[in-house]
């Protein structure tokens, strides 16, 4: 669906707009109206994130800013891209080695299928012979886990749009 269903609903910045989502959410799940359930519930989120401390409001930004709060398949997918070609870059210009450093960023953007570990482990021994500081393999394990959750996002987007329980 799309923005007219949300120019429908322009507050949330009221009081009572993110228990009037919730229950307006709860209504349409009733009646199995599961595309107006999902608009629903990306409001109450993005009520409920007005209202939370600062210290909490940045999941919601970072939620809806990275997924669309679970709405866009394509969203998180162009985030892993940029984020594997960001990275891929970052280990060209430390290394020299544009082949080994293509290697490495696979290695990391899919941690799930272990991209051919043995050629992995030998890409980063010739990028990094004095192997793996401390800075690069935290850098490797935040980008795997961003990675991570990037597929996760549009997994969970797919679950929404298709409403697999």
């Amino acid at each position: 669906f799309g923005e007219e269903f949300f120019k429908q609903f322009p507050d949330i910045k009221s009081d009572e707009a993110e228990r009037a989502y919730r229950t307006l959410k709860l209504a349409m799940n009733k009646y199995q109206a599961h595309t107006e359930e999902a608009g629903f519930f990306k409001l109450e989120l993005m009520a409920r994130a007005l209202n939370e401390p600062w210290h909490r409001r940045w999941m919601y930004w970072a939620y809806g800013l990275f997924s669309d709060y679970g709405h866009s398949v394509s969203r998180p997918l162009f985030w892993w891209l940029v984020l594997g070609l960001v990275m891929f870059v970052l280990y060209v210009s430390l290394s020299g080695k544009p082949l080994e450093s293509a290697t490495v960023a696979l290695g990391q953007m899919l941690p799930l299928i272990g991209a051919e570990k043995n050629a992995y482990y030998g890409a980063l021994q010739i990028i990094f012979p004095n192997a793996l500081t401390l800075w690069f393999q935290i850098s490797r394990v935040l980008h795997m886990l961003a990675s991570y959750a990037f597929i996760f996002l549009a997994l969970l987007a797919l679950r929404n749009r298709f409403k697999i329980k």
